[in-house]
């Protein structure tokens, strides 16, 4: 019997050419969508990172009534100073330079430094830029990053980092659009910026302290100049840029993301103290009342002030601040026997006895008095452990370690010793330095002193070597251009093990000529050919200088000049050369180009159709606009717009239009601010006070502010 063997049929070459062909479009569209979702991802994190680092610097101005001075930029994770609040105060990075991670520029207009109302103290700002405090903030390390995983930089005027030059009218950061036309009002009144170099990391620095990519020019690229600082004009100054969204290469390449605040409101308490449980009144001219509207004094209370526990005060007096009792004052001088039982040094105490004028204690309404020799003390051969609750002690028996004497270092046969007094368990004992350098640390262990540790050293010995240096080291010239060596003394100190040096003694170098060859291209000085010269491979041009001995240790060199029979630069015409390119803004891939080499010279590069060019639909910008007038209302904010590259866009791909992602426009808020010297203080206030706000600007009436014992009235305020 025979049998047929079964038929097998597999994919023919057709069938897998179109397998793969459908393999690819699904890759290339999956892969679209995931460039797209992961840019929208590191977009959103930065957005989001950044209205945590700015709410940060609000809570922080609240708590504190001033913003944190920047971090250093510089360091790195394991650093102290990463992340942590520097020091504004400091001038030692001067305006226009950057130094220790710190840049600091000059803002562009006068400020008022004086907190309170009155004499005007104006100062040109300067403005510091670093990294976030994200420490001092209360932030995890990963909000004060972009998208991209780099720092942000955090830039905030000085004089709103401390309590006493803090005002909310005094910021001097300037926030300008792509058009260098302000967008805070007045301009260069910003009192900080936050903002990230976006994708293309020019000016990144890592959680590492290392800068990916260089700042940039900013007189050809639109956001180096937020990252950008110089010592001359404008490069000095305090400005920042936001501008339109934009990934082209052009000048007009833009991809900063910035956030600023500049608002004049200020809060009226501030937050004191590590734990943030205290606040303390902002503003020194106000006063608190409780059951009453015009408070008197810094605390005024219409009522009975009640504490359940300890009242502490320097004087306590009546109503009208008369009739004092000075607290401090117990032990002087009463002549009222009543109260002078309080008195121990007071004749008229009921006890008076001057051998005991101190007091002890008190007990059934009086002093008790002593000599002031009085003394509580444990019994020989134990130790305080505690007080009780009626102020007797409580001693305990020592348990620890008895004295010991131990050698140190042994000097010309004799040992050097360390005396260790008795001490209690667990109790560390530190040794003088002995010999050159050598200590010991015990602690007291089980009844014994238990050595701990030792450093340092009992002797050490200074040594010398010789070190051989080359000729062309001391007399310069090229190494084999010497014959001998030249030699110095090398000392290693003791104990600092530092390094010194002895004269060098060059009397064995002597000079010797000799001739210098180098490889060069036929574009090369000193050949200098056009473009489509050179020569065949494994050959290249050569020039040559000589060194030339002028004494027995010296020497020069003389110019380059073509070494004789090396020129072999030729010209071939119509040689074809490929490069890949991008495929331009708006679509992903590459492209090939071609060229012909002409003698001299090369035909320009072009498209030879060979390319992997596909449309980029991820690809967006983004625009800030100043916020409009509503109703001849000026009103401040931004806002933010975006347009979409279409791919289906006929007759060929192309951006959308514009349309409003975000608009955070509002009113501009006044307030009124005295312009005349104020007279008073009247018990009742006026209309209008200072400080408060007001509807329109450049509007004028009388005003009044808080004072003691009423108020102090202006006849001219101004609303601005």
């Amino acid at each position: 019997m025979t049998y047929a063997p079964a038929k097998q049929k597999g994919y023919t070459l057709i069938e897998m050419a179109i397998v793969l062909s459908v393999m690819g479009i699904l890759i290339a569209a999956f892969a679209s969508a995931y460039n797209l979702y992961h840019r929208t991802q590191k977009h959103m994190t930065t957005v989001a990172n950044s209205e945590q680092i700015v709410q940060a610097l609000g809570n922080y101005l609240v708590q504190n009534g001033n913003y944190p001075c920047p971090a250093r930029m510089d360091v790195a994770r394991e650093d102290p100073a990463y992340g942590m609040m520097g020091d504004c105060t400091s001038t030692t990075v001067a305006v226009g330079t950057c130094a220790n991670g710190i840049c600091v520029e000059q803002g562009e207009r006068q400020v008022n430094i004086n907190p309170n109302p009155g004499t005007a103290v104006n100062i040109t700002p300067r403005v510091r830029r670093g990294a976030v405090p994200f420490r001092i903030l209360g932030l995890p390390e990963s909000a004060s990053e972009d998208g991209n995983k780099n720092r942000f930089y955090y830039a905030v005027t000085e004089n709103l980092t401390n309590n006493a030059t803090y005002r909310k009218d005094s910021g001097g950061v300037s926030i300008v659009n792509g058009a260098g036309i302000s967008m805070v009002t007045p301009a260069a009144s910003a009192h900080f910026v936050v903002f990230s170099v976006g994708d293309d990391r020019r000016g990144a620095v890592t959680r590492y302290g290392r800068q990916v990519e260089a700042c940039g020019n900013p007189d050809t690229q639109q956001d180096a100049m937020n990252c950008q600082t110089g010592s001359s004009s404008p490069y000095n100054l305090a400005v920042y840029r936001m501008s339109t969204q934009s990934s082209s290469a052009t000048a007009a390449h833009y991809d900063d993301f910035v956030r600023y605040y500049a608002s004049v409101e200020t809060p009226l308490w501030r937050v004191s103290g590590v734990t943030g449980d205290n606040i303390v009144d902002l503003i020194d001219t106000g006063n608190v009342g409780i059951g009453v509207s015009s408070p008197a004094a810094k605390v005024h209370v219409s009522g009975t002030v009640k504490t359940s526990e300890a009242y502490m005060a320097q004087q306590v007096c009546n109503e009208n601040g008369a009739d004092c009792f000075i607290v401090d004052g117990i032990g002087g001088n009463d002549a009222n026997p009543a109260t002078a039982k309080l008195q121990c040094n007071n004749p008229a105490h009921p006890s008076y006895n001057p051998a005991r004028p101190y007091v002890t204690g008190y007990q059934f309404g009086e002093a008790v008095c002593g000599s002031g020799t009085e003394e509580m003390r444990c019994p020989a051969g134990q130790i305080l452990s505690g007080v009780s609750a009626d102020g007797t002690l409580n001693c305990s028996a020592v348990t620890g370690c008895a004295p010991i004497t131990v050698n140190m270092c042994e000097v010309n046969g004799v040992w050097q010793q360390a005396f260790i007094p008795s001490g209690v368990t667990n109790q560390v004992y530190q040794t003088d330095v002995f010999g050159v350098s050598y200590r010991r640390t015990y602690r007291c262990t089980n009844g014994a002193w238990a050595l701990q540790s030792q450093t340092g050293t009992c002797s050490c010995t200074a040594t010398t070597t010789v070190e051989n240096l080359n000729c062309s080291a001391v007399f310069g010239g090229p190494a084999n251009g010497w014959t001998g060596v030249a030699t110095r003394p090398r000392t290693t100190t003791c104990p600092s093990g530092a390094t010194t040096y002895g004269a060098i003694d060059s009397s064995a170098c002597e000079c010797v000529n000799v001739t210098e060859q180098r490889n060069r291209t036929c574009q090369q000085s000193p050949f200098n050919y056009p473009t489509g010269y050179a020569c065949p491979s494994g050959q290249s041009p050569k020039d040559k200088r000589d060194w030339t001995c002028t004494a027995r240790q010296a020497g020069s060199y003389t110019s380059y000049t073509v070494l004789a029979g090396s020129d072999c630069c030729t010209c071939t015409s119509g040689v074809r050369q490929t490069q890949w390119v991008s495929c331009g803004n708006g679509f992903n891939g590459t492209k090939e180009q071609e060229r012909f080499s002409t003698c001299p010279g090369n035909t320009a590069w072009a498209d030879t159709g060979n390319n992997s060019c596909t449309c980029n639909s991820s690809l967006f910008e983004l625009t800030q606009e100043s916020c409009p007038d509503v109703n001849g209302v000026a009103q401040v904010g931004i806002i933010e717009k975006r347009r979409n590259w279409n791919c289906g866009k006929s007759p060929q791909p192309g951006w959308d239009d514009w349309f409003i992602v975000n608009n955070n426009c509002g009113p501009v808020s006044y307030q009124w601010r005295p312009k005349t010297t104020g007279h008073g203080p009247y018990g009742v206030a006026l209309s209008n006070t200072a400080g408060t706000s007001c509807p329109t600007q450049g509007q004028q009436a009388p005003c009044s502010y808080p004072a003691t014992g009423g108020y102090t009235h202006y006849d001219s305020c101004r609303c601005e």
